[in-house]
């Protein structure tokens, strides 16, 4: 059991590096703008609710670091839509 839960953190841990670099590349495709309502986002006023993912990362882990299965929203209530 112990390794089991070492194994899905360490994963976590490797997918984490490769999802900021995903997050990286959405925000650059949407020349910094949201998806839902256009607005501008600085680099200093985001936070990590902006990106939700379209497709579960659970249900579709071959989704997880698509740029096209990102969504960047403005607020919290948007990512709860989402998901």
């Amino acid at each position: 059991m112990l390794n089991k839960i070492w194994r899905k953190h360490r994963d976590r841990i490797a997918n984490w590096w490769s999802e900021l670099a995903t997050f990286e590349a959405k925000r650059k495709q949407n020349e910094w703008k949201s998806d839902l309502t256009g607005k501008f986002f600085l680099l200093e006023n985001l936070a990590s609710y902006q990106m939700a993912h379209g497709l579960p990362k659970g249900a579709y882990p071959e989704f997880r670091n698509n740029v096209n299965n990102i969504v960047y929203v403005d607020s919290i209530e948007q990512h709860e839509r989402v998901d």
